[in-house]
């Protein structure tokens, strides 16, 4: 998938069965020394955002499907056509990975 998809879309992630909700877009783990740089983090739907062990980070290709596009005001257009330079201008040297990662790697996601 090469569209950004606007906060508060509705998808599943290849290799789980629970939904997840975007809620924020070139996310920045920190939580490690490698400070991978995602596309998106997200929370599980339709529970919400319930604290950050269950928050999850994700690239677009490891999206399987979208079940719901979030709002899309005329600011969001803007901040999509602006999106890949700042994800190039975050990443620097550190690029990113293609793979799905929970914060707690627990199964309550899969």
């Amino acid at each position: 998938m090469d569209i950004w998809l606007p906060i508060g879309s509705v998808v599943l992630i290849k290799g789980h069965k629970r939904l997840a909700m975007i809620f924020g877009r070139a996310q920045r783990q920190l939580s490690d020394d490698s400070q991978k740089l995602w596309d998106y983090v997200a929370c599980p739907y339709p529970e919400g955002n319930i604290g950050p062990d269950e928050t999850f980070l994700f690239n677009k290709e490891d999206i399987d499907r979208v079940y719901f596009i979030g709002y899309l005001p005329p600011a969001e257009y803007e901040l999509e056509m602006q999106l890949d330079n700042i994800i190039a201008t975050l990443m620097g040297d550190n690029g990113k990975e293609n793979v799905v990662v929970t914060s707690d790697e627990s199964d309550s996601w899969r």
